[in-house]
């Protein structure tokens, strides 16, 4: 236990605070490190070594392991850096703010959730408050990992998340789940190479967002079920999926308050109306037009038995417009739930009512030939089939299709006797 009320302690504050106010008068940015241990107030100047931060502090926590503190009152600082010690455990720091804000004026790095001289990656909880950043702050991540939730929200102008490896988009995390907790951009925000969970009516705000090779989750932290229809994610403002590395995926459930547009993938649960969890039909819904060429439609089914979904229909999108045909229809991966193939395919449809679209899918037989499960014999067929030429095995069983133990020349022939769409 420190000496929090020994004279000398008090001597030491002291001394901290006057070299922090002849450095922040002289026009300079101090550094102050966290020295409160694991746990602590953040306004409580003896947990840092300069004093009770203040504007113009770099404030630095090098931790090892987790780190639970609070915010008494309102906090101003030029900037906050956690990272873990090189070798050791990775920085935890939770952050329960209680009502109160944070403000890094600094326009360079005013955040960072790691550094990236040291092996070991930071993390950063927020809870219950709001962290605002200089609007002129270019905001940038790299590794790490940030979370909001309990209502807290982060406001910025520019937000840049760009993860280290196209190949592993969990190198860097943002996290967000319950309501009013969410992240406002002024001008945009961009995200590549990472990973995006956005939870129970957290939201995204900002005319432009931009993502590239992200995967984004909407599920049930504590069951790992799906929101349902009036939960979600929430994203506010235009949203481009651009080129580079694999399409962006949308996993749950989703609500889009303006345009929607380049390579997604749309992978959204099959619930019956009256579903065993409770709730309504989830239902994924975009406001603006929307050209479903760009798009992979790709649903999953909630439970492990897929067989009580055959023969019904299920509502996925609502949206204001939707145009053409999806670029690509995935049935469920059936051997990942334990089950062979069951003969299934997915037949989607639009019906308008009243200007708004509504994309029902329905699981039907699936017609011969037909081996992406994507409603019709096509080119595409072909190539699948071709890909998979020789001796037939339990990798490939479905590609013969008249059952001969091999993928030859008779099984093109009935593929090409099928061609166009299914019945």
């Amino acid at each position: 236990m420190r000496p929090r009320n020994s004279s000398s302690a008090r001597a030491n504050a002291l001394a901290a605070l006057f070299v922090a106010g002849l450095a922040i008068a002289a026009g300079g940015i101090i550094t102050n490190d966290w020295i409160g241990g694991d746990a602590g107030d953040f306004n409580d100047p003896m947990n840092w070594s300069a004093g009770a931060p203040s504007s113009g502090q770099a404030l630095t926590i090098i931790q090892s392991g987790p780190l639970n503190a609070t915010l008494s009152a309102d906090l101003v600082a030029d900037s906050l850096t956690i990272y873990g010690d090189p070798g050791d455990d990775p920085a935890e720091v939770e952050l329960d703010m209680m009502g109160h804000s944070m403000t890094l004026e600094s326009l360079v790095d005013p955040l960072k959730i790691a550094e990236t001289v040291t092996d070991s990656i930071g993390a950063l909880t927020l809870k219950n408050g709001h962290l605002g950043i200089a609007t002129d702050a270019l905001l940038r991540f790299d590794v790490g990992s940030l979370q909001l939730a309990d209502g807290a929200f982060v406001t910025t102008g520019v937000a840049e998340f760009h993860g280290p490896d196209s190949n592993d988009p969990s190198a860097l995390r943002l996290s967000m789940f319950g309501e009013d907790s969410g992240w406002a951009s002024a001008d945009s925000f961009t995200m590549r190479n990472a990973t995006l969970a956005v939870h129970n009516r957290a939201f995204i705000s900002s005319p432009d967002i931009e993502l590239a090779n992200v995967r984004i989750e909407s599920v049930d932290t504590e069951s790992g079920r799906p929101f349902w229809a009036d939960y979600g994610g929430f994203f506010l403002g235009d949203v481009r999926s651009v080129p580079g590395g694999d399409p962006t995926v949308f996993r749950g459930i989703f609500h889009f308050s303006e345009e929607l547009s380049g390579p997604t993938v749309f992978e959204i649960p099959f619930v019956p109306d009256s579903n065993p969890y409770g709730g309504s039909t989830p239902r994924t819904s975009i406001v603006g037009s929307v050209n479903l060429s760009d798009f992979v439609l790709a649903p999953y089914f909630l439970t492990p038995d897929p067989t009580p979904y055959a023969g019904t229909s299920y509502l996925l999108i609502v949206a204001f417009d939707l145009v053409g045909q999806f670029g690509e229809v995935r049935f469920p991966d059936l051997d990942a739930l334990g089950f062979p193939d069951l003969g299934w395919r997915l037949d989607y449809q639009i019906n308008e009512y009243e200007d708004v679209d509504y994309l029902y899918v329905d699981i039907v037989p699936r017609c011969e030939g037909d081996v992406d499960y994507n409603g019709r014999v096509s080119m595409r067929d072909i190539a699948d089939l071709l890909a998979r030429w020789g001796p037939a095995d339990d990798s490939n069983a479905r590609f013969d299709l008249d059952g001969s133990g091999a993928i030859d020349a008779a099984d093109l022939a009935v593929l090409l006797g099928n061609w166009g769409a299914c019945p």
